[in-house]
Parts: structure tokens; sequence; C-alpha cells
């Protein structure tokens, strides 16, 4: 099986991967044979989709009961690869397996998201979604969230893509059990699969990429089982031009050369185990282990002499999930999940503003247990409850060679509870809507600085209210009409506001973030074409900036208001059996409101008005051939407006 596919690194050109599939035994990758009508709840049931908040329902006689009150049904022909609707795009492993080779690349496809990324393959990279900050977007993996109690945004070039099943963006409103964290949208990533299947995979490609897979999956009895590795490996010396440290006057270029990267390599290995025990007909538990472990260097250019660093990341994560059903009506899951993420951070030679090396050790542990009790009433509604109560820490160790000082802890207690009712009028009309209230205790023994770490133990508590609506209308069949309303918060974590880290310092003084979002869409489904496009507005209290002092560190400040709006339209059309043509294009525009004339009806910086993703995709049987182009308007780097980011033309992966 030959795959030759696109794929990019920051700053380069157009270059090829070649991906060879040994041994299928059972095809992971299988082409549908005929079109059929499945509603995403069905789907979400049988644990297809990226939603393990969406525990699959044992009961058969709820099966056969299409529950449309969450998400509109949809068309799932052969030809289709995405599907869409105004709040939600769900990709499944047959439309990325192959295609691209990181998370990143697949999600900068959809229309309202955003990737800041440095340093290429395996290096930072975080999502924005419809102009919210990265520091706002929730991302799970199989239930168990990634985010911490430091507040730093995911960094999610360390997530393995082929590890994953099913990728989901919300936009909006997520289902009760995600819904109330954060001031954004959600990612929700799945490692699901179904039936039996060895596959392994072997690819390779420029700039010294290469990696590998492997999965099992078997069925014995009761019981399935899934386990899967992944290894990849890139040297990341790509050419760069170096301005030698002239950027002002005419002649500024003349001294400007092309060099190539050093120290930019990144490797990671994941391995990962999930059983399902089917106890009896009214009784599941499902069981998963999975550890990650990543290393990579760090390039920093613009200082000579600097590319010395490294940072290691070790990450292991467990998830139990017991479901029973009650009876024909009541069903009950339990989940507890918890991980812990060891980071360790070295320079041995000084850079910026340290005059010593630099080497630090991070411990994130994080543990929740959740209960969520559903409940089917007749035919039209249903309702869900959640209770959950979750842990997050944070410890450095040996920051800054300080061994004798005393050692920064942080922690925080969250406490959540929530409803959600959904009513399913008839065929064409349906409502869902509930509200959560979650409550946080946060604890630090003192504060870091430039000059090294404070005593002094602070603790604060406080309660955050959420809710949300939303209708959905079908009055033609694959048509649907969507609007919605949230309003959510994020509190700032511990990063933002005790830590100083190799580019940022904290700021104690921060308030939470708040946002009220409005939005109306819809989608069009058919053999032809998948249609989404969408309009949302939405205003942000004390949204948390970072903006650079004259250290060259990122302070993070609150601004009062940001208003913002934008347009979003996402299409695939399948003019041949053999051919797809895709286009997701963003407008939006997000202008500060602040006591501070300088920034006030200012653009918020960072954040380009327009963005369009082109792509044209040839496919026969399991070979692909394709080539994409994105756009990206100008954007302001600073909230004075004044300095400008210029991309003259469309960048080519």
């Amino acid at each position: 099986m030959l795959h030759i596919v696109p794929s990019n690194f920051d700053g380069t050109a157009l270059f090829g991967v070649v991906s060879l599939a040994l041994v299928p035994k059972t095809l992971a990758f299988c082409e549908k044979t005929q079109d059929s009508t499945i509603s995403l709840d069905s789907v979400i049931s049988t644990g297809q989709t990226a939603i393990p908040s969406e525990t699959p329902v044992i009961n058969p006689a709820l099966n056969e009961k299409k529950d449309t009150t969450s998400l509109p049904s949809i068309l799932v022909t052969a030809k289709r690869f995405t599907s869409y609707t105004p709040s939600q795009t769900i990709i499944e492993v047959k439309d990325f397996s192959g295609k691209y080779q990181d998370l990143q690349s697949v999600l900068e496809t959809v229309s309202g998201v955003m990737i800041r990324g440095v340093g290429g393959f395996g290096h930072y990279a975080e999502a924005a979604i419809r102009g919210s900050s990265p520091n706002q977007v929730q991302i799970y993996i199989d239930g168990v969230p990634l985010n911490g109690s430091t507040g730093a945004a995911v960094d999610i070039s360390k997530i393995p893509l082929p590890t994953l099943q099913t990728i989901s963006v919300v936009k909006n409103i997520p289902s009760i059990e995600f819904f109330g964290d954060n001031a954004g949208g959600v990612i929700n990533l799945s490692t699901a699969t179904s039936g039996e299947s060895e596959t392994a995979s072997l690819e390779g490609g420029s700039f010294g990429y290469r990696a590998g897979n492997a999965s099992i999956d078997k069925k014995d009895g009761r019981m399935s089982h899934h386990f899967a590795l992944n290894y990849v490996y890139a040297d990341n010396n790509y050419p760069y031009v170096n301005d030698n440290g002239t950027t002002l006057g005419t002649s500024a270029k003349d001294d400007d050369t092309v060099e190539t990267m050093d120290n930019n390599f990144f490797s990671s290995f994941s391995a990962m185990y999930t059983n399902v025990f089917n106890l009896d007909d009214k009784n599941k538990l499902i069981s998963q282990l999975s550890a990650l472990i990543t290393d990579e260097g760090i390039f920093y250019f613009p200082q000579a002499n600097s590319n010395d660093g490294l940072i290691k990341d070790s990450r292991l994560a467990f998830i139990e999930t017991y479901t029973s059903l009650i009876d024909s009506a009541w069903t009950f899951t339990l989940r507890i999940n918890g991980k812990t993420d060891d980071e360790l951070f070295q320079r041995f030679k000084p850079f910026y503003v340290y005059t010593s090396p630099v080497h630090h050790e991070t411990d994130q542990p994080k543990a929740c247990a959740e209960g969520i009790v559903r409940s089917t009433l007749g035919h039209h509604l249903s309702l869900t409850y959640t209770l959950s109560e979750r842990y997050d820490g944070f410890d450095i160790k040996d920051l800054y060679a300080q061994r004798d000082l005393p050692q920064p802890h942080f922690f925080r207690l969250s406490t959540k509870a929530g409803f959600e009712a959904r009513l399913n009028l008839d065929e064409m009309l349906a409502m869902r809507a509930g509200c959560i209230y979650r409550y946080e205790r946060d604890s630090t023994n003192g504060r870091l600085t430039i000059d090294g770490f404070t005593p002094g133990g602070q603790s604060a508590h406080e309660g955050f209210p959420g809710a949300f609506g939303e209708i959905t209308v079908e009055p033609l069949s694959g048509f649907h009409l969507l609007t919605s309303m949230r309003y959510s918060s994020r509190s700032p974590g511990f990063a933002e506001k005790f830590c100083i880290g190799a580019n940022y310092a904290g700021n104690a003084g921060l308030r939470p973030e708040t946002m009220l979002e409005y939005d109306a869409g819809f989608s069009i489904n058919n053999a032809f074409m998948a249609l989404s496009a969408s309009y949302f507005n939405n205003a942000t209290k004390d949204k948390i900036i970072f903006t650079m002092n004259s250290q060259h560190m990122f302070v993070p400040q609150n601004m009062n208001e940001i208003y913002g709006w934008g347009l979003e339209n996402d299409v695939n059309i399948f003019p041949a059996d053999w051919l797809t043509i895709s286009n997701s294009v963003t407008y939006m525009e997000n202008i500060v409101q602040s006591m501070v004339s300088d920034w006030n009806g200012n653009d918020e910086p960072f954040l380009p008005r327009c963005t369009d993703y082109q792509s044209i995709l040839l496919h026969y049987k399991k070979i692909y051939a394709g080539h994409c182009a994105r756009f990206m308007s100008p954007y302001f780097i600073g909230l004075s407006n004044e300095e400008k980011i210029v991309h003259d033309k469309p960048e080519l992966s």
C-alpha cells in the first residue's frame, strides 16, 4: 500500500511523504460501499466519535431509538470524508491517516481554527478557536483533560496523530461533561477502535523525517483489546534566513544569509493499551493505560551559540470507566482518570536575561472522579446529570539551579455540578439547554520572579456559573439550521499568575475570563457536497493576552473587554469518485475596548482577520495525491496596532 501525499513543515517548501503499510490483516481504512443515513448520536453510541462523554449505550432498545436532540442526522457516503455542522466538525481516521503527519496539520483545515507553531514538526504548536486565546481551548483525549492548573495552552504537537481514531472540534457548546471549564471551544480526541485488525506502517520524508506505527485489535468473547505503538523522529534541519541582527534601514537585507537549523530535532515514542470488558448485558468496564515520551532540541537562532537546549517530556495516563444500565430509562457512568506529566527544560549556556545555565523540572499530577446519570423520559426528553471532583498540581524543582531554596508548589481543587436537558419535539425540531456551577480552591506557597522564589502562602476560592442553550431545525432532509448561546469562564492558571519561564513572567493580579457567545448557521450534507456556514459574535471580559516587556519577556494582562464577530465556511465538493475539492475560510474581527487609550478601539494582536485553506485531493483506491494552499491576511503583533506582519502571497504547504 503506497501513499504519496503532501505535507508541510513550517517555513519549508512542498515535499512528499511515502508511507508503506505492512501486513494489513484487516484494512484499517475500509471504504463504504453504499450510502447510509445515520445520526451522530447513533455513531456516538457505537464509540466511533471523539466524544467519550457519550458512553456506549448497552441497552438494545435504547440503541434502536435514535436521540437526535444532540446533533442533527447526516448523510454518510463513500465520497464524503468529513462531517460538518455549524457548531462541530468531526474527522475520522480514514480522513487523515496517510494524508497528514501531525495533529495541527489536520486542525488547520477546519474553519474557525487557527494554529500557532514554532520550530516545525514536533515543536510547540497551539490551537485557537473563533478568536479565543489558545489558553481558552480545552483539549481531551478519551475523556482525560490535557489542560492543567498552570493555565498554559496545550502543546498539540506532542499528541501522536497515528494513535487517534476521531478528531472532534466543537466550536460552541460541547456536551455537559465538557462544558464550563474554559471560555473557548473544545478539541476532543478519541483512540477508540472496533473490530479486529493488525496493521503496521513505515513512513519517510524530507529533513530526516521517519516514523513507524503498529496496532492490534482483538476480540475475545466479552472482552476487546486494543494495543498501539508509535515512533517518530525528524531532524528538522530546514533552511532559514538569518538577518544577522540587522532589521532596520534600506541595507538591512544586504547581510542576510541562508543557513540551516541545528539542534532542532524531535523524537516521540508512545504506547497505549485499551480493554473493553462487557461484564454482562447491563454492565461494561473500559480500562486504558497510555504513555508518551518526547525529546526535542531547542533552536534559538536570534542569539548566537545558544542552540544547546533540550526539552524532555514524559506522560503517563490512565482511565477507568464503568457503565451500568439501571433500567430501560436510566444509565449510570462512573469515570476515574488521572495523569502525570514530567518535563525537563535545560540550557547549558546563558541566554536572554539569564546569566547562568537554565535547568528546571516540572511535575503536573492530575486526578479526576466523575459521575454521570442519564435518563430517558418518553420518546422526546432525555436528561443528563454530572458531578465531578478534580485535583491539579504543579511543582517545579531545581529552578535555575537554585537547589537550596524552597521549591514552588501549587494545586487546585475543583468541584463541578451540571445538568443538561435534550428535547426532541418532532422530526424537524430539537433543543437542548444546560447549566453548570464550578467551585475552585487554589493554593500556592509563593511566587517566582527573575530573582528566584519568594515564599509566601496564598489561597483563593471562587465560584463560576455557566449556561447554554441550542436549537436545531431540519426543514428539509440533509439541510439543518442551528442557533445557540453560551456563557462560560476560565480561571487564570498558576503559570500565568505566579511563575516565570524561558520567555514569560507571571502576573499575580490576573482576573478570571468570562465569555458570552451567540452563533447561528446552517449545514447541507448530501452525496455531492458537505457544507457548513455560520455567523458568530462574542464578548470576552478580562481576556488574558500576553504582551512583551522591555526584557523580551511575555507578560499576561487582562484586557477590559474584547468584542468580536466572524463568519465561517467549510465545504467539500465531490465532482467525481476520484476527486475531492475542499475549502475552509474564516473572517473575524476582535476589537479591544479598554480604559487604556492606546488600546481602545484597536484590533486584538496576533489575530488575522481572514484565513483560507484550499485543497485538491486525487485518490484511486489507496493511492492519494494532492496539493493545498493556505492564506493568512496581515495582522498586528502589538496592542498599539503599529507593527504588522504581512504575507506577500499564500503560504504553500
